[in-house]
């Protein structure tokens, strides 16, 4: 009788170890897809949103969804120094704030292929061309 109740409690432990292991797999199983979930939210489908943090920001036009302006801290920090207005991924002018005050200092034109046309150098309101 002593080795019947022994067996008897040798299965009631192995069926709690199977089912405590089947919960531990099903319980596993949730949280990677939840996390799957979250980093996918958090850093984009290819991970490009974490590329760019606090130093990026873009804007796109609500109606056409193109972007339209694309502003940086070129310099690490988080102000943003330069701001390159767009037309989809066409950049059409860029103005810098090259002493971190605030105002823009230098204005740049681009044409076709993203070609350099002309530089507006911005002092206390007087333009300069060049």
């Amino acid at each position: 009788m002593a080795a019947s109740v022994a067996r008897v409690r040798r299965r009631r432990q192995r069926r709690i170890r199977s089912s405590l292991q089947g919960v531990i797999l099903v319980v596993g199983l949730a949280v990677a897809a939840v996390s799957g979930v979250v980093a996918y939210r958090a850093g984009g489908p290819y991970g490009d949103l974490n590329d760019q943090g606090p130093r990026v920001s873009r804007a796109y036009n609500p109606a056409t969804g193109k972007l339209t302006l694309v502003a940086y801290a070129a310099d690490g920090s988080l102000r943003l120094d330069h701001l390159c207005y767009m037309d989809g991924e066409r950049l059409l002018r860029m103005d810098v704030d090259d002493n971190a005050d605030g105002a823009v200092e230098r204005r740049e034109y681009y044409g076709p292929g993203e070609r350099l046309e002309r530089t507006e150098y911005l002092d206390r309101g007087q333009v300069t061309r060049t």
